[in-house]
């Protein structure tokens, strides 16, 4: 399991440390407690999850939506897609109007 420190982990995802902060006040990400000594670190999971949020938003969600589909994330598969289908008719309104 990899270990990234802020700087590292805002490399890896191709997002600003500042983007990473925002995330962590807007609840999407966790921040990780911080050490008695050192930096804190963040995990894999992390990393993956700021991709998820990021696709997500190339895909038209909004920063609420992908937390109600982060949410979601135990939750029945059938939840999602209900989720995924309200938006893509959204996205087909919006396409339809132009």
């Amino acid at each position: 399991m990899s270990l990234f420190s802020i700087g590292k982990l805002a490399q890896a995802a191709q997002v600003s440390v500042e983007t990473i902060r925002y995330y962590e006040r807007r609840g999407l990400i966790r921040q990780p407690p911080k050490p008695a000594e050192g930096y804190r670190t963040y995990p894999n999971a992390t990393l993956a999850r700021i991709l998820f949020i990021k696709r997500a938003q190339e895909l038209g969600f909004t920063l609420e939506e992908i937390n109600n589909l982060l949410s979601l994330g135990e939750s029945h598969c059938s939840e999602v897609q209900e989720l995924a289908e309200a938006k893509l008719a959204s996205v087909r309104e919006k396409i339809n109007d132009l």
